[in-house]
Formats: C-alpha cells, sequence, structure tokens
C-alpha cells in the first residue's frame, strides 16, 4: 500500500510538471531530462515515460510490483491540462 501511494505521488507531480511544459511549449518533452527530480516508483525503479504523436501526447506509468512493463499491475498516470500561457 505505502509503495502504491508513493507511486502515485510520483506519477501526480510528473503529470502536472508534463501539464505545464505542454502549457508552455505547446508540446511534451522528448524526455524527462528536464524535470528535476528523479522519477522513479515506490518500488525505486524508473516510471516509464514516452512522448508519441510528435510531443502531442504521452504515455506515463509503473512497470509496478513486478517490474515488467505492459502487464496488468501498471499504475498509469492521469493526465492533466494547463491553459496556455501559465
Amino acid at each position: 500500500m505505502k509503495r502504491d501511494r508513493g507511486t502515485n505521488r510520483s506519477l501526480y507531480w510528473i503529470a502536472k510538471f508534463l501539464a505545464k511544459e505542454k502549457a508552455a511549449t505547446n508540446a511534451y518533452p522528448y524526455d524527462l531530462t528536464c524535470y528535476e527530480y528523479r522519477a522513479d516508483d515506490g518500488w525505486k525503479n524508473l516510471l516509464i515515460y514516452e512522448c508519441i504523436d510528435d510531443g502531442k501526447d504521452y504515455i506515463l506509468f509503473s512497470a509496478g510490483k513486478d517490474h515488467i512493463p505492459y502487464t496488468e499491475d501498471d499504475v498509469y498516470a492521469k493526465k492533466y491540462d494547463f491553459p496556455s500561457g501559465n
């Protein structure tokens, strides 16, 4: 349970960061190197981030307890929007 909360917290803050980047630049970043903090989940594994559609969308998730991406225990980020110019 504690690891799930840590994972959800990380996903939340990174998704908020991505929304702000999109509002400022009209595209999501190519990777998370511009993110100031370590992007890891509750199991201390790096979160998986993929910029898709030429920066118009992204996928952000934790591979979950089994550490294997694209399985049923993956935890996906909710997406957020910010108005442009904020």
